[in-house]
């Protein structure tokens, strides 16, 4: 899962790169900024703030790595960039699970 994410995103931006896309949009996730150690716990998030990575779980990492990827291209390649990127950050995903594993979000909207 963790190396699908990260080499997507790769494959993605190289895409990106070479037919001349206007806007990335990469979805995001909440568990990017939110997993922190106890006390260092925010009301108010930015760009500037990431998870603890060891706190993450498997589709958190991946998505957490992904996104790294994302932030790491975006400053490698910067002076041949001619596409804006937006990410979005989901606070809730809505719909069923591909894994035998329930999510919070899912059991309160049974």
């Amino acid at each position: 899962m963790i190396n699908t994410a990260v080499e997507g995103t790769r494959a993605v931006l190289s895409a990106c790169l070479k037919h001349d896309v206007k806007r990335l949009v990469f979805t995001s996730c909440i568990s990017n900024v939110i997993f922190k150690r106890a006390g260092d716990s925010q009301e108010i998030y930015s760009d500037g703030d990431w998870s603890e990575e060891e706190l993450l779980g498997p589709y958190e990492k991946s998505k957490f790595l992904a996104e790294k990827v994302l932030n790491d291209f975006k400053t490698t390649f910067k002076s041949y960039i001619s596409f804006e990127t937006v990410s979005i950050v989901a606070g809730v995903a809505v719909g069923p699970s591909l894994t035998e594993h329930t999510s919070c979000n899912e059991e309160y909207l049974r």
